[in-house]
Order: structure tokens, then sequence, then C-alpha cells
């Protein structure tokens, strides 16, 4: 058993003009400060988890402060590999849909939950494989929909 917490800290910074047709990335710089916590537990020859971070998103210019939270809760079946239940918010401190002259409709803010499930596999070696189908449940200000994530995790400093 064991449990960890810590701070994190992420500064954006906008490289590109946001108001091309269509940007990459956010386009505007912020600062994201987040509380992160965890603990895992020996389950079936791995070992099990609960992850939890939270914390809040401040950008430049008109766009609102955001509050983030994500979880995620992970049950080995055995030391191979095990199943992760996921979920993920962003809501800002307000939404407001805006017209431009030309009709087209922009919005400051957003909100977005959306839950996710998939298998992980022990690759050896402190690796792993996850991958996870997450599925919009709420939200306003944005697109609603579905996605697939693969994601490759490498332990440092030891297994």
């Amino acid at each position: 058993d064991w449990e960890t917490a810590s701070w994190q800290v992420l500064v954006g910074l906008a490289a590109y003009d946001a108001d091309v047709s269509l940007p990459l990335g956010l386009g505007r710089t912020f600062v994201d400060l987040r509380y992160l916590w965890g603990r895992a537990w020996p389950r079936n020859g791995g070992y099990a988890y609960l992850a939890v971070e939270a914390g809040g998103r401040l950008f430049e210019g008109d766009e609102p402060a955001q509050f983030r939270l994500e979880a995620t809760w992970y049950h080995p079946f055995s030391a191979a590999w095990g199943v992760a239940l996921a979920v993920n918010g962003v809501e800002s401190r307000f939404v407001e849909a805006r017209e431009e002259a030309s009709g087209r409709v922009t919005f400051l803010g957003h909100s977005l939950w959306k839950s996710g499930v998939g298998p992980v596999f022990d690759l050896g070696e402190g690796k792993s494989l996850k991958l996870t189908y997450w599925k919009d449940f709420a939200g306003s200000g944005t697109g609603k929909g579905a996605s697939l994530e693969l994601a490759f995790a490498m332990t440092l400093g030891g297994k």
C-alpha cells in the first residue's frame, strides 16, 4: 500500500494566431494549478489504484477561468492486465455565446464532462499500454461525442 500527493503547475504559451480558420491547440496563454492525489494497493498479482486531480486554469484575456477534475480507478484482474474507469470534467466560470457580424457563433468558456473505460496491459519493465473509450455525457458550449485514446506509459526510476 502507498499513497502520494503533489501539486502541478502548468504554463501554456500561445505559439500562433488563434483567429486562423483552423487553429490547433488553445491559441492563448494560461496558467494551470492542480492538486494530485493517489493511492495504490496490491490486488490479484498487480496493483489497484485510485487517482484524483483537481484544480483550476486561468487564461489571459476574456476567456473565463475553468475548474478541472479527473478521477481514475484501476482494477487489475491479474499481474498482466486490468480495467480502468475514469471521469473527466471541465467547467468554466461562465459560458457565453457570441455571434460575429459574419453570423459565426463562438463561445467563451465551455462545460464538458466525459466518462471513460478500457483495458490496461502491463508490458513488463515498468511499461504499460492503455486503450480508453471516452463518451461525453454532459456539457455546453462544445460538441458532444465519443473518442478512443491509446496511451503508452513508462515508469521512470524503477518498477
